[in-house]
């Protein structure tokens, strides 16, 4: 077999970028096949006068892999204040009370030894023991919003490791790309590119025929290529339902893939004409007035999209909301005029506003559905119940013919963000780079 390339690498998101700039700059020949007409996956930022991220958003904490990208492209990051305002029945407080009732479950719950269990049934628990006023409310929408998981199937052990490896990089810190997101994947393609990797975009695989040291990818338009290995970053959703077929097949990534869950998540950004709510003062503790100008995030547990954002520090008249798990299943077949009154209704009971006064202030909405998105099928990764081993399975090289690499491979509790994924491209960077010495 006469070779297109050294290593063909499936999905040109986070992981990919990585590992393509990664393995192009050791000398190996590298193609990379990508089903959308664009870089970046689930990073999918729309320029307008301001970044509109429809997409990944933040940067939790100082992921090293992130902030070398961020050095290297001379990117500007804005750190975005940790600060979480709760409404209900229409009080707002701004205390530190929501976070706090937060980090005091999640604290628990990092001492408990027993078997695996759900995120539900341990508050459960807690709550009893307990008894403090809204925990339970408080703590599902994190768990449920965060994760984009369903408290009932998420692992105790899983969350435990996922809180675990976030300490390690100060994740209580966070941050924004200044000008988007997506410019850390164009920097990845940019430098791969200039490595000699090559990209075919609008390019969908169905089949990949393998033996040791070769492999021969079909693509749905029937176009074949043609390697002596393959690297595949396919979201989670897409593995299970395998969207691609391995001949042989390859049954121990299915199974793995299979004790993992995919999170669901709908994503709204209402574009202002100007960031009215900074003019705004709304009911708070004790019944005082309490002003707008430094919101960061809200969270209104009784809404359909129950926590909303601004741009703060930066001065830019976006409003985002967000809805994960069983929340955002909901959602995730309705309309965009539906979500679109959904949310108009939503920042109406939150800020006190009329409808009529918040529909004649707004210049357009976004929003992408990830989960009808047919190259991603739902938003990022987590652990369910039983499912703590299974990102190492995913990960495993197979034969040192087929690697793999992507958010839910990340075996070290970084599953589920971009800093994760771009550190499985990495890793099998290296673990490809090894093999190709030997050969």
């Amino acid at each position: 077999m006469d070779p297109d390339a050294d290593i063909l690498i499936v999905g040109a998101g986070a992981a990919g970028l990585a590992a393509a700039r990664e393995l192009s700059a050791e000398g190996l020949k590298v193609i990379v096949l990508e089903a959308r007409n664009r870089i970046g996956g689930r990073i999918n930022t729309h320029f307008e006068q301001f970044p509109i991220e429809l997409g990944a958003e933040f940067v939790h904490g100082k992921p090293r892999e992130t902030l070398s990208i961020v050095e290297r492209a001379k990117l500007t990051l804005q750190k975005v204040p940790n600060v979480h305002w709760y409404i209900d029945n229409a009080v707002l407080t701004k205390s530190g009370e929501f976070w706090s009732k937060v980090e005091d479950v999640m604290k628990e719950m990092s001492s408990y030894k027993g078997p695996d269990e759900s995120f539900a049934a341990f508050l459960n628990d807690y709550k009893e023991k307990t008894q403090i006023e809204d925990l339970e409310t408080i703590a599902m929408l994190y768990v449920e919003g965060f994760h984009a998981a369903d408290a009932e199937r998420i692992s105790v052990h899983g969350l435990n490791k996922t809180n675990e490896a976030a300490e390690q990089i100060d994740d209580d810190k966070q941050f924004r790309l200044q000008d988007g997101y997506s410019l850390i994947a164009q920097a990845l393609h940019d430098d791969a590119v200039c490595f000699g990797a090559k990209f075919q975009f609008e390019t969908s695989v169905e089949e990949v025929r393998w033996t040791r040291n070769q492999v021969e990818v079909i693509t749905s338009a029937s176009t074949r290529f043609k390697a002596r290995l393959l690297l595949m970053t396919l979201p989670l959703s897409l593995l299970q339902c395998g969207t691609v077929r391995f001949t042989p097949a390859i049954t121990e990534k299915q199974s793995a893939a299979n004790k993992l869950a995919m999170g669901d998540v709908v994503k709204v950004v209402l574009r202002f004409r100007e960031p009215f709510w900074k003019d705004l003062t709304i009911l708070g503790e004790d019944n005082l007035r309490a002003d707008l100008k430094e919101l960061t995030f809200i969270h209104a547990p009784n809404e359909p999209l129950p926590t909303w954002w601004t741009q703060f520090p930066a001065d830019a008249p976006l409003l985002t909301g967000w809805a994960g798990g069983p929340r955002a299943q909901k959602l995730a077949h309705e309309s965009e005029d539906s979500l679109l009154d959904h949310s108009i209704q939503a920042l109406s009971h939150i800020l006190q506003t009329s409808r009529t006064s918040l529909e004649g202030m707004l210049e357009a909405f976004y929003t992408h559905n990830w989960q009808i998105d047919r190259f991603s099928t739902g938003a990022y990764t987590y652990i369910p119940i039983g499912g703590i081993d299974a990102t190492e399975a995913l990960a495993k090289p197979v034969d040192d013919t087929l690697f793999f690499a992507g958010e839910a491979t990340n075996t070290t509790g970084h599953q589920g963000t971009v800093h994760g994924a771009i550190a499985t491209g990495l890793r099998a960077a290296r673990e490809i780079i090894a093999v190709s010495r030997q050969s």
